[in-house]
């Protein structure tokens, strides 16, 4: 397995997301509805909380500001969260906080926004 790759920038997450979608988040952003375009993404990952607590989760969706998924453990939202996923071919690691916690079947459906840099303020 190589490095983790810390993800910083919302152009970082790009890239990343590019990588995942083979380079199509951009015509695939006008297919849909919503603000922010996202595309479905299940895998399995870990959240970090506080540096100690361990969260094993899978996700749903992710997008260049955040990401969905499920957890059997509640947070809070203004939770911080480092949350890395291991794609096909690489380990990233991006901080993230918690937007919403919705209990669900034996399982809290969870939203985060990345906290990442804005890209053009560099």
């Amino acid at each position: 397995m190589n490095d983790i790759i810390q993800v910083r920038t919302k152009d970082e997450m790009r890239r990343v997301i590019d990588r995942l979608t083979g380079g199509s988040v951009r015509s695939a952003a006008n297919e849909q509805k919503r603000n922010q375009w996202r595309m479905q993404y299940i895998t399995m990952g870990e959240a970090h909380k506080n540096f100690t607590e361990h969260i094993y989760i899978s996700t749903r969706d992710i997008s260049i500001d955040g990401l969905g998924f499920e957890s059997k453990k509640k947070l809070q939202p203004g939770d911080e969260l480092t949350i890395n996923i291991t794609t096909d071919d690489d380990e990233f690691a991006v901080c993230a906080v918690v937007v919403h916690c919705t209990q669900s079947i034996g399982t809290y459906k969870v939203g985060v926004r990345f906290s990442l840099i804005d890209s053009e303020s560099n």
